[in-house]
């Protein structure tokens, strides 16, 4: 197997055209820009065979350079939304003692005596604590929706709200942005 290297996409095509050779192009973002890595066999066999140290140094700097863009997100959406941390956190122990009291009360063999412990803290507390937070959460819960409109407008404010942005606005743009679309296509 032979790697090649190129600046730009290109002229990895160019090779590959020029060799006459079925390639594999491999794009890398680096901190200088996007490499691409022209490699002679198939992605099959990239699979199959054990990689080459120069691959194995590739798919360790775009794997690093990935883990360094999500933490930066990460550290960027804990500084920006105070207490979202504790809020997910919260809502979490909620969904599991609501899972273990439902299956509490579908097993006819359990007659009650030992019921899940209530977690201490409501989720209203938590969200009236930390109201950023819990409009970060609204979005987010409306990126999930499965209706494409809702769902962009989520996405949308989520990022907003990840950026910085006063939460109420946010939030009501998000609302006013399904409104609009759930008017102008309600004849349809």
């Amino acid at each position: 197997m032979k790697i090649e290297t190129f600046k730009k996409i290109e002229e990895a095509r160019e090779y590959a055209k020029i060799k006459g050779i079925a390639t594999h192009i491999i794009e890398i973002e680096s901190g200088a820009g996007a490499c691409y890595i022209c490699t002679k066999c198939s992605a099959d066999t990239l699979r199959k065979c054990k990689p080459i140290p120069e691959i194995k140094k590739i798919v360790g700097d775009a794997a690093n350079l990935a883990k360094e863009k999500y933490d930066g997100r990460e550290d960027k959406k804990q500084k920006n939304i105070p207490g979202l941390a504790e809020l997910e956190k919260n809502i979490a122990e909620w969904d599991y003692y609501q899972e273990i009291q439902q299956k509490m009360m579908e097993n006819e063999m359990n007659d009650g005596v030992n019921p899940p412990r209530r977690p201490k803290k409501e989720v209203v507390e938590t969200a009236a604590q930390y109201p950023i937070a819990a409009a970060y959460v609204k979005a987010d819960n409306w990126s999930m929706a499965s209706h494409y409109a809702k769902s962009t407008a989520g996405s949308k404010a989520k990022k907003r709200i990840e950026d910085g942005e006063d939460r109420k606005i946010v939030i009501a743009q998000m609302e006013k942005e399904w409104t609009a679309h759930c008017d102008k296509n309600k004849w349809n």
